[in-house]
Formats: C-alpha cells, sequence, structure tokens
C-alpha cells in the first residue's frame, strides 16, 4: 500500500510529486490530475503509515505492531523506532531491530497493556503476544 501510494504522485518532475485527486496509469501523457495536492489522499497514506507500525484490534481489544512493516525497513540491522505514538491505551514506544536469528524488541510507554495484550506481529515472525509492560526480548525469525 506505501509503495502504491508512492507510486501515484503526479507530476513526476523534480519539485512537484503530490498526490492528486486523479491518477492515470499512463503518467507519460498529460491529463487533468483534479486538485493536487489532493488531502484526503495524503491523509490515505498517513494511516497507511500508522497501520503499518501500529493498530488497534477492537475484536479483542490488542494493540498490534508491525504487521505492515515492509522487511526493508529492518533490513540494514539499524533499529526502527517508534516514540509517543497515540493509541487508545496512551502514548507507545517501541524499537524493532534485525539480529542474526530474528528480531529484537523493547515495548513501552502505555500506561498499562490493552486487555487483548499487545501483538507483535511483522510479516516473518510468527505472532507473539505481551501481557506485561515493559518488555525487551528477542523473537526468532520464520525459516
Amino acid at each position: 500500500m506505501l509503495g502504491l501510494n508512492l507510486a501515484g504522485r503526479r507530476p513526476r518532475n523534480p519539485g512537484w510529486n503530490q498526490w492528486p485527486e486523479i491518477v492515470w496509469t499512463d503518467a507519460s501523457h498529460g491529463r487533468w490530475l483534479g486538485d493536487l495536492p489532493h488531502s484526503w489522499v495524503g491523509a490515505t497514506f498517513l494511516h497507511a503509515i500508522r497501520t503499518a507500525l501500529v493498530y488497534e484490534r477492537a475484536s479483542d481489544q490488542a494493540l498490534v505492531l508491525a504487521a505492515g512493516v515492509p522487511a526493508a525497513w529492518l533490513a540494514t540491522g539499524e533499529p526502527l523506532r517508534v516514540a509517543r505514538l497515540s493509541t487508545w491505551w496512551g502514548p507507545l514506544d517501541y524499537e524493532l531491530r534485525r539480529t542474526a536469528s530474528g528480531l529484537h524488541v523493547r515495548i513501552g510507554g502505555l500506561r498499562s497493556p490493552p486487555p487483548g495484550g499487545v501483538v507483535l506481529a511483522p510479516p516473518d515472525v510468527d505472532p507473539v503476544t505481551v501481557r506485561e509492560l515493559p518488555a525487551d526480548f528477542e523473537v526468532q525469525a520464520n525459516e
């Protein structure tokens, strides 16, 4: 979703790259684009970023972390850090860092864990539910 949003920016010349109201599949022909920038498209992009990092799952009152984080964001070994991100249960802090065998994880910042726990769910790791915070642990990557 993030890549699709970024690819939809028009016109593709230096200094523009805005999200228009309308995106044509053939960007080589000039056509009407509608409003530039179109704010609901920008808002959708921000929502996609937040959802990749964290979302509240109402069905079981869980807070889900990193379910949409692209592997490339962790591939360098540099940590991915989230600080004071607003959630239903208060501000969230977390950090993920790729290790030789999986991910090193730190979670904190919430007043208390949500009723359904904090679910770590990056794409290459089996989901882990955390019920005590702060937490500092390592998880194995799927092979």
